[in-house]
Formats: C-alpha cells, sequence, structure tokens
C-alpha cells in the first residue's frame, strides 16, 4: 500500500496516505489473524466458519493483530463520505464498529457481501437499523457471486 501511495505521489497526487496496521472491527482488542502465504489476503477465523476451505484458502500460519472500532478511530474529528471494504468476511463486525460514523456522516457504502452466506441479508439489516433512508443496490463484480458489493446511499 505504501508503495502504491509513492508511485501516486511521484506521477503527481497531491493526497495523504495514511497506513495503520490495525483491523477493523466491533471491538478494540487483539484477535487471531489467519495467514494464508499471500500478500494479498488472509482472514479472521470467526469470519470464515461456513467456508469449506481448500489448497487457496488453507491457513499456514497465524498473527496476532491489534483490532479497532472505526468509531474510536475516526471519532468525530473527521467527516467521511464512503466506506469501502472488502475485508474477507469480517465487514459484519467492522460495520457494527463504524455505527456513530455512520449514524453522523452519512456516507456512501461500498462493502463486499460474498464471504459470508448470511452477510447478504444482515448487513442490509444492520445499516437500515442505522439509517432508514438507505437505499441499497447489489452488484456481481464477476460471472459468480465473488465480488459482490452491496452499494448503500442516501438520496440528497
Amino acid at each position: 500500500i505504501r508503495e502504491t501511495g509513492e508511485r501516486l505521489q511521484a506521477d503527481g497526487w497531491e493526497g495523504e496516505l495514511i497506513v495503520e496496521s490495525y483491523a477493523v472491527s466491533d471491538r478494540n482488542g487483539v484477535t487471531i489473524f489467519n495467514d494464508i502465504g499471500k500478500s494479498e489476503g488472509g482472514y479472521l477465523p470467526e469470519t470464515r466458519l461456513t467456508l469449506n476451505y481448500n489448497e487457496k484458502l488453507a491457513p499456514i500460519g497465524t498473527h496476532t493483530v491489534d483490532t479497532i472500532r472505526l468509531d474510536d478511530y475516526i471519532g468525530t474529528k473527521d467527516n467521511v463520505s464512503l466506506i469501502k471494504m472488502d475485508i474477507e468476511g469480517a465487514e459484519y463486525a467492522a460495520l457494527i464498529g463504524a455505527e456513530q460514523i455512520i449514524k453522523r456522516c452519512e456516507p456512501r457504502l461500498a462493502i463486499s457481501i460474498y464471504h459470508n452466506p448470511q452477510d447478504y441479508w444482515r448487513i442490509c439489516k444492520l445499516i437500515h437499523e442505522y439509517s432508514k433512508d438507505y437505499r441499497f443496490a447489489v452488484r456481481h463484480h464477476q460471472n459468480n457471486h465473488l465480488d459482490t458489493v452491496l452499494y448503500a446511499w442516501k438520496e440528497k
């Protein structure tokens, strides 16, 4: 991520990139993170209980990682206009930890829902509990269920 930020800045991007070593969750603390031996992936064990593991997703080791609620990390200091999550099945817990941000800032949301079958309905329900004014759309970004994203927004 840092290398990508450096390349963007070299190409003239003037934004600020902050990389934090946290897993977002519904609680602050620590948790075990399964390592699958690939830089682009891994997962929290409790987020993949319904998955039949294949060789690609079988954990080869574990790491202890710090977790933080987005509500605590962001607090009330910043306005959040977009929350995008593809965090390998931890989306539901992370959205619980972002309740106050969602209620206060009413950001647009792009949330992956394909990691756990129950996320297809429970994430919509959770967001709707935060605000009945959110509208929803679902898009498959592949020709199967993978990369299925729930989009949520409020009409302005």
